[in-house]
């Protein structure tokens, strides 16, 4: 009887001893999974960061066309005016002392002028890419941290300019006013990330001005 017992008793232990084993190994192979998963997210994430760092490069490149990066110097130095007086081909001028950053030298060392008269289609070349930016933001085809480094200067230059505040108001009233409205987002995207990143951390003080 007590043979039998003790059989019974060892059986038992060797079962519990197994559970336990298994038990183990399953939580083993939980930890492991957890583990491979985080990776596996961080490097999509990472890849992700850099496809996106990427193709903000590439579309970056239309900035600077001749046209496009004149036409943001011209807006940055307020020396480009809106006017409609032929209201069915409006034109930017660039006034002030627009030749002075306009002239450029040649490979002979040769003054050459920069043209100072824009078409309304021209300007509304340019202005799309920022709607298409905002596209992408909302697609998830860009990230506001990638927007903000690589075109956030451009964004709030252009869309601050006296002379295409008065073009939009203009080309709002006179055909659709839900034109340009994704760049209007965009801009005010720029500008709340903007402001986060200048706010101090919780908890923290900001830095005494010197």
């Amino acid at each position: 009887m007590a043979k039998k017992i003790k059989g019974k008793t060892a059986k038992i232990d060797h079962y519990i001893v197994a559970a336990y084993l298994g038990g183990l190994a399953n939580a083993a192979l939980a930890i492991l999974t957890l583990f491979i998963c985080f990776f596996g997210f961080k490097q999509l994430d990472e890849f992700t960061k850099s496809a996106q760092e990427k193709f903000a490069f590439d579309f970056n490149k239309d900035f600077y066309l001749e046209n496009n990066r004149n036409l943001i110097m011209l807006m940055d130095v307020d020396c480009l005016k809106f006017n409609k007086e032929d209201p069915k081909f409006p034109v930017f001028e660039a006034g002030g002392p627009a030749q002075k950053y306009l002239t450029i030298c040649d490979a002979a060392n040769n003054e050459k002028h920069a043209k100072t008269r824009y078409s309304s289609y021209e300007i509304d070349m340019l202005m799309d890419l920022f709607d298409q930016i905002n596209h992408f933001e909302e697609n998830g085809m860009m990230n506001i941290e990638t927007i903000y480094s690589d075109f956030g200067w451009k964004i709030t230059t252009v869309w601050e300019c006296k002379a295409i505040k008065e073009y939009v108001a203009w080309i709002k009233s006179r055909y659709n006013k839900d034109l340009y409205e994704g760049y209007g987002k965009l801009y005010n995207k720029v500008i709340k990330y903007e402001k986060q990143k200048k706010m101090p951390k919780p908890g923290k003080l900001p830095a005494p001005e010197k």
